[in-house]
C-alpha cells in the first residue's frame, strides 16, 4: 500500500487505519488495503526508491495484539505493550508493560460430567491475580470475581452446563487472554427448565422457549436414549455476554431478523468431544444466518454463522473438523438449524416430513459424484449453558472455502449465490462473461469450446444431475453458490446450498427447469451441443449404473442394510439418518412442541417419513429420473455395453467379456488406453478404437472404455479400470 502525498510539520503525527478499505485521499483518514492479524505477522515501512527497501520493519512478526491495548515504541525507542494507547500523539508518557501474564489453567478439562466438583484455577505467573465469571461475560478486574479458592461447580437442576471464564492480571504486565471452560451435565440437559435463571422470560415479539419437554423425555426409553444421544455427538458450546446474546436491545439470538456486521457479537466457541479427545477453543463472531427463516420468528430455532477473523483472534479456525476432508482451515462455519421440513416450520404438512438431514444428503451426493460441496457434521449446540438443539454444522462455499479447497488466494475468487447478480466475494464480471459465451449458439463446436474456458462442464453436469435426482423444487431461482478463480483458465463450479425441499415427490421432474441467469439457464443452453449432450449422458451412466452414487438394483424394492450397495443413494442417506436417529429424541424434546401439543417425535413423524423414503422414494427414484432423461434426449435409448466384471482386481490374463443388454442391436467399440472410442468433434471412430469380437485379455493394469454404435447413434460411455497384481518370483 502506497502513501499519498502528505506533508508533516514538526511534531505532527499521521494516523493510518489497517481496515482493508484502501483509501488514500489527499486529505482525511487513511486506510490501507489490508488488515492486521491479531496473532501477529510481518509489517514493514518501505522507502520510495527502487529497489524498495524496508526503512523499518517488524520481522518476522509483531507480537499478538489485544483489543484496546497498544504495542509500539516509546520516544526513546523502547518497544513493547503500552499501558496507555495514544493514537495521533507522542508515546512519551506511555509505560511499557514488562511482558504477558500466562494463561489460567483449570483442574478439570472442559467436557461431560456426571456430577459436581470443585474447580481450582492456577496461573504460572508469580503474584498474578485471577478473575473469573460464571455468566459468560468477559472476566476483567472491574467485572470479574477475584479468585480466592476452589469454585463449586454444582450439578444444579436449573443449570445443564456450567461456564467458567477466567483471565489473570498483574500490574505492569499485559493480562492473559481470557479462556473458557464449559462443563456439561447430561442428566441436567434432559431436565432443562422452562424458566432458567438469568435468561429473559420473553423474547422481543414472541414467548421465550428453553424447556426440554418432559412428555418426550419421559416417554418409553427416551431418557436412556437421550443420554446416549448426547454422548454420540460432538458438542459446540457458544459462550458470550448475556446482553450480547439475549438482551432485548442488542441480543443477537433474540433478534433473528437483524442482519449484517452490526449484528455480529464476539463469543467463544468450544468443541467438546464425548470421547475426551481434544476439541478446540476459539474466539469468534456469531451472527444469525439465513433468508426467510429469520423473518418475524418464522422459526424459533434459527441458524447461526461463526466467523473466524483476526478481529477476534485467529484469522481462521485451524482444526480437522470434518473427518475425511483435506481441509482443516475455515473462515466460517454455519450452525444450520434448517427451516423447511422440520418440527418448527409453520406448516404442519412440512413438520410431519421432518428428517433434518436432507440438505446434508444432497451435499454428500454431490461429493459422491466426485464434485465439490460443503461438508457437514452433526453437533449438539449449547448457547450460554442451555441446550439449543441438534445442528448441521457445515462449510460456507465463499472465497475462503474456495481458497482452501481449490487453491489460490481468496482475493482472487469471484463468488455468487442465488442469482447471477448477487455477489458474495469479488465481482460479477467473470460471471457475465461466462453467461455471454453460454448464450452464443453452442451447437457450434467452437462456441462450446470457448465456453469451456470459463465453465467446468463436467462439474455442472454432476451438479445438475444431483438436483434432478433429489427433485429440488426450491431451486435454482435461489439456493446455489458458484465460484471461479480470477486467473487465466479459471472456470466456474457450482456448490449445493440449502437443499431442503428435496426427496418429497418420487415422480417430480426438474429436467426442464430453466431460470434466467442461473446454472439452469447454462444447462439448457448446453443442450444445444451434441458433444455436451453425450458428455452429460456419460455422467448419467457413471452415476446411475455399476454401483454409482445413484445406482439402484432393479430387483431391490426396499432398503436392505445387508446389501446396501444395491441401493447406493439410500446407503448414502442412511449414514446421516443413523447419525441423527438417537439425537432426534433431543431435537423433539427441545423443539417438537413449538407448533403442537403433544409434540412431534422421533418415534412418530420422523420414523414414519424415514420408512416412506426407504420403501418408496429410494427404490423408485433412480428409474424415474432415468426415464425423464431419456425422454428429454439427455440419455440415449441405445444401451451402453456391459462388462462381465466392472473393473477392480483381476488375475493375469483375465478374459473381459462385453455385451449389449436386453437384446440391443449395434456394434461395441472399445479402447484399452483410457481414451474414448468415439472421436471428439466428428462423431466417428477414434484411431485407438477396436471393434469387440470376443473377450479382451487383461494382462496389466488397464483402463477400458467402451460404447455401442448403431447407425449414427452412440451409446453412453462405459468405463472401468482393472488392476493386475504384480507377479513375484
Amino acid at each position: 500500500w502506497t502513501f499519498p502525498q502528505r506533508q508533516l510539520l514538526p511534531g505532527e503525527y499521521l494516523l493510518v487505519f489497517a481496515s482493508g478499505k484502501d483509501r488514500a485521499p489527499d486529505e482525511g483518514d487513511l486506510h490501507v488495503n489490508f488488515k492486521l492479524e491479531t496473532g501477529g505477522e510481518y509489517l514493514g515501512l518501505f522507502g520510495p526508491n527502487a529497489p524498495r527497501q524496508a526503512v523499518s520493519e517488524l520481522a518476522p512478526a509483531y507480537p499478538p495484539q489485544r483489543t484496546n491495548l497498544a504495542w509500539g515504541r516509546t520516544e526513546t525507542g523502547i518497544p513493547g505493550y503500552l499501558a496507555t494507547p495514544t493514537p495521533g500523539e507522542s508515546n512519551a508518557a506511555s509505560e511499557v508493560l514488562e511482558g504477558v501474564v500466562a494463561e489460567v489453567s483449570p483442574s478439570h478439562p472442559r467436557g461431560f460430567y456426571g456430577g459436581g466438583f470443585s474447580l481450582e484455577l492456577t496461573c504460572p505467573t508469580e503474584n498474578a491475580s485471577i478473575y473469573y465469571t460464571l455468566d459468560g461475560s468477559e472476566p476483567t478486574e472491574g467485572d470479574g470475581t477475584l479468585y480466592a479458592g476452589a469454585i463449586d461447580i454444582t450439578d444444579s437442576p436449573s443449570t445443564p452446563v456450567r461456564m467458567v471464564r477466567a483471565a489473570a492480571y498483574r500490574r505492569g504486565q499485559l493480562p492473559s487472554t481470557a479462556t473458557t471452560w464449559s462443563y456439561i451435565f447430561p442428566e441436567r440437559v434432559l431436565s432443562q427448565p422452562r424458566n432458567p435463571p438469568g435468561f429473559p422470560a420473553s423474547w422481543p415479539g414472541t414467548a421465550a422457549d428453553y424447556e426440554m419437554d418432559p412428555q418426550v423425555i419421559n416417554a418409553r426409553d427416551n431418557r436412556a436414549l437421550g443420554l446416549r444421544a448426547l454422548m454420540s455427538l460432538p458438542a459446540i458450546s457458544i459462550v458470550g455476554g448475556m446482553d450480547d446474546l439475549f438482551s432485548s436491545s442488542r441480543g443477537v439470538i433474540v433478534h433473528p431478523s437483524s442482519a449484517g456486521p452490526a449484528w455480529e457479537r464476539e463469543v467463544t466457541a468450544e468443541l467438546i468431544l464425548p470421547d475426551g479427545d481434544e476439541g478446540f477453543l476459539v474466539s469468534c463472531g456469531i451472527r444469525v444466518q439465513g433468508g426467510s427463516s429469520t423473518n418475524g420468528w418464522k422459526s424459533k430455532k434459527t441458524s447461526y454463522r461463526l466467523a473466524f477473523r483476526g478481529d477476534y483472534g485467529q484469522s481462521k479456525l485451524r482444526y480437522d473438523f470434518f473427518p475425511g476432508s483435506p481441509v482443516d482451515r475455515f473462515d466460517n462455519l454455519v450452525l444450520d438449524a434448517h427451516l423447511n421440513l422440520t418440527f418448527t416450520h409453520p406448516s404442519h404438512d412440512q413438520r410431519v416430513r421432518s428428517q433434518y438431514v436432507r440438505d446434508m444428503f444432497v451435499s454428500d451426493l454431490q461429493l459422491a459424484t466426485g464434485s465439490l460441496a460443503p461438508r457437514s457434521r452433526l453437533c449438539s449446540v449449547f448457547l450460554n449453558g442451555l441446550f439449543w438443539g441438534v445442528f448441521d454444522v457445515h462449510e460456507r462455499p465463499d472465497n475462503g472455502y474456495c481458497e482452501e479447497h481449490l487453491g489460490g488466494d481468496k482475493a482472487e475468487w469471484d463468488i455468487l449465490r442465488h442469482n447471477g447478480g448477487q455477489v458474495v466475494d469479488g465481482n460479477s464480471a467473470s460471471w457475465n462473461a461466462m453467461m455471454s459465451l453460454a448464450r452464443a449458439n453452442l451447437g457450434t463446436l467452437a462456441n462450446y469450446e470457448a465456453l469451456q474456458g470459463q465453465l467446468d462442464v463436467l462439474d455442472i453436469a454432476d451438479y445438475m444431475l444431483v438436483n434432478f435426482y433429489t427433485g429440488n423444487d426450491d431451486w435454482p431461482h435461489h439456493n446455489w453458490y458458484a465460484g471461479r478463480r480470477r486467473i487465466p483458465g479459471g472456470v466456474f463450479r457450482f456448490f449445493s446450498w440449502d437443499a431442503e425441499h428435496v426427496l418429497k415427490d418420487v415422480n417430480v421432474n426438474r429436467v426442464g427447469v430453466n431460470n434466467n441467469n442461473t446454472p439452469a439457464e447454462v444447462f439448457s443452453r448446453l443442450r444445444q451441443s451434441p458433444e455436451w449432450r453425450l458428455l452429460f449422458a456419460d455422467r448419467v451412466h457413471q452415476h446411475f449404473f455399476n454401483g454409482g452414487p445413484m445406482y439402484v438394483n432393479p430387483s431391490e424394492r426396499n432398503w436392505n442394510p445387508e446389501q446396501p450397495g444395491d441401493n447406493r443413494p439410500a446407503q448414502i442417506y442412511m449414514r446421516r439418518a443413523d447419525e441423527i436417529n438417537m439425537p432426534m429424541v433431543l431435537e423433539a424434546a427441545r423443539w417438537g412442541d413449538v407448533r403442537r401439543e403433544p409434540p412431534y417425535t422421533r418415534e412418530g413423524e420422523w420414523s414414519a417419513e424415514l420408512n416412506w423414503l426407504l420403501r418408496t422414494w429410494f427404490p423408485n427414484r433412480s428409474a424415474r429420473v432415468l426415464q425423464q432423461l431419456r425422454s428429454a434426449r439427455l440419455y440415449p435409448t441405445l444401451a451402453a455395453p456391459e462388462f462381465s466384471q466392472h473393473g477392480g482386481e483381476v488375475p493375469q490374463g483375465f478374459a473381459l467379456a462385453m455385451e449389449l443388454p436386453g437384446g440391443a442391436e449395434g456394434a461395441i467399440y472399445y479402447t484399452t488406453d483410457g481414451s474414448d472410442p468415439r472421436a471428439y468433434g466428428t462423431g466417428g471412430l477414434s484411431a485407438s478404437a477396436a471393434v469387440y469380437d470376443g473377450p479382451v485379455r487383461i494382462t496389466t493394469n488397464t483402463a477400458v472404455r467402451a460404447r455401442a454404435l448403431s447407425d449414427e447413434t452412440w451409446s453412453a460411455l462405459n468405463a472401468a479400470d482393472f488392476s493386475v497384481p504384480a507377479a513375484w518370483s
